[in-house]
């Protein structure tokens, strides 16, 4: 049976960045492909590019023309997929370290270029040569949106330790080291401490230091909140969370904590998937 991919006559590849988008045209009407730069995010401008480059492939060579589109994943998540997708439109998200190119060759290196080779190793791909890349598994808006929960926490707990690791460097200075900086009585420690040599704190020190304590004390707050929200929605049985069930089983299992569970079904999971389908999952890629 003829799937949609290999079904496709238009193949359609956009080099996204942050000004302008470069799109590469492969169809049926066109001697050489087609290179055209749009603005950044002109989502109607590519609308209506591909659906003009289909319309011209159907006045020439009949019906059926089929457009595919594909870019590469990245710092733009998925929103385009699913605008694609809502239009009628297949489209693929292509892992862009898959690409099947000649490691010892040197290669121009050029928006241009780029979005050319995609389109032609799209072009490649959808007549069977799944050689020649691989594309990533777009998640549901539930599960991209669960993942925020594991991230956020993340962040907060690398923000705690430099915050730790800050404080102590800055007591160190002075040759003090017997305050604990995860200790909640702080602000009691600091009342009258002396330096190792019998001085009072510097005063402007003194600032820095109770203000990095209350730095401490904000992302603390933060990470207790977080929990308590994943947790809320855990327990709410809701579809923020997918694969609830699973969860829950996960961390009835002694020493399985409630954030490891978070990080099995986001990211050990996915690898089981990823070696029966051959697709990269997006938990592995780096979109924020």
């Amino acid at each position: 049976m003829m799937t949609p991919s290999t079904a496709a006559t238009c193949f359609v590849a956009i080099d996204l960045s942050k000004s302008k988008w470069l799109v590469a045209l492969d169809a049926p009407q066109l001697a050489k492909i087609k290179s055209v730069r749009l603005d950044g995010f002109d989502t109607a401008g590519l609308i209506d590019l591909v659906r003009a480059t289909v319309a011209e492939a159907t006045e020439l060579c009949g019906p059926d023309q089929r457009p595919i589109v594909c870019f590469e994943t990245g710092y733009d998540g998925f929103w385009l997929q699913r605008l694609l997708a809502n239009e009628g439109i297949e489209t693929l998200v292509v892992d862009p370290t898959s690409f099947l190119v000649n490691r010892k060759a040197r290669r121009v290196k050029t928006d241009r270029v780029d979005a050319e080779g995609m389109v032609v190793l799209l072009k490649n791909y959808c007549s069977g040569d799944r050689k020649a890349f691989r594309t990533v598994r777009v998640p549901t808006v539930a599960e991209e949106d669960a993942k925020r929960f594991h991230r956020e926490r993340k962040r907060l707990m690398s923000e705690r330790t430099g915050h730790i690791n800050r404080i102590r460097a800055l007591l160190a200075l002075q040759g003090v080291r017997h305050i604990n900086p995860a200790m909640v009585t702080w602000r009691k420690k600091l009342e009258g401490l002396e330096t190792a040599d019998g001085r009072p704190f510097p005063d402007q020190l003194m600032r820095e230091i109770v203000r990095s304590f209350e730095r401490l004390e904000l992302t603390n707050k933060m990470i207790k909140a977080l929990a308590e929200e994943r947790d809320e929605a855990l327990a709410a049985e809701s579809g923020q969370f997918p694969e609830h069930e699973k969860a829950v089983l996960l961390e009835g299992l002694r020493g399985v904590g409630r954030h490891s569970v978070d990080l099995s079904r986001f990211d050990a999971a996915p690898l089981i998937a990823f070696t029966a389908t051959k697709e990269t999952n997006y938990g592995h890629r780096k979109n924020g």
